[in-house]
Formats: C-alpha cells, structure tokens, sequence
C-alpha cells in the first residue's frame, strides 16, 4: 500500500510541475526570465530620472525623481501607485500621485531583442512626454 501512495504521488507532482508554462494565454510575451515584469526598473523620462516597481499582482509603484539628484526610493519626494497590464509586448499602466494630485496613463513597448531588456512609451496626463526604463 505504502509503495502504491508513494507512486500516485510522484505521478500527480509530476504532471502538475509540467503545467505552468502551458498555462500563460497565448500573445502573452515574458519579459523577463522569470516570465514577469516584477521587479524595479529605472531610467529616464522627460523631465528626469523616473523608477518603477512592477509587482506580481499588477499594481505598480512609480518613484518621480523630478528636481533631486537621489535615486533613493526611501526619500523620493514624488510617489505614484497603479495598476498595469501586459499583452504581449503592449504595456499599458495608469498611476495616481494623490500628494500632487496628478494621474497619469502610459503605453509602452517591452523589447526582449536587447538585454538588459528596455521598456519605451509615453505617458500623458497633466503633463505628457516619454520615458525609458531599464531592468534593475
């Protein structure tokens, strides 16, 4: 009966280990080796230098470094949080920074030719321009 137990187990572990990758809908692109945005990502935007935390989830944190020579996300003076979605290498996310009282939408382009992988777009609101952002 033990021996029976023990085969039924490694059957099930193993079929289910070998489904994640047939799960992702198909157009969807991977943007990075963990098959995700997740994770800080930083460049340059119109204005400045921006960062932006890309979780899980699909809520985003963004880090407007506007008017300050630091990159510290502790002390950036200007913070935004949103949601973002990806369809294959189309990003879309929308931030609000309630501090300032400014929103804004953005659509970019993840390019996975080039490593480190880049994110380009633009963003438009009460202030429009173009960013590009670099995996941390």
């Amino acid at each position: 009966m033990r021996k029976l137990m023990i085969t039924v187990l490694a059957v099930t572990l193993t079929l289910f280990s070998c489904t994640k990758s047939a799960d992702k809908p198909s157009g969807s692109h991977t943007p990075d080796a963990t098959g995700s945005l997740s994770g800080f990502w930083f460049g340059t935007f119109s204005a400045g230098s921006e960062g932006e935390i890309f979780n899980a989830d699909g809520t985003t944190v963004q880090y407007d470094f506007y008017g300050t020579t630091s990159t510290d996300t502790a002390t950036c003076p200007y913070k935004g949080n949103g949601t973002y979605t990806l369809v294959g290498d189309s990003l879309h996310f929308s931030v609000n920074y309630p501090t300032i009282s400014e929103s804004f939408t953005e659509i970019a382009v993840v390019d996975t030719t080039v490593k480190p992988f880049i994110i380009t777009g633009s963003y438009s609101g009460s202030q429009t321009g173009t960013f590009s952002f670099n995996k941390q």
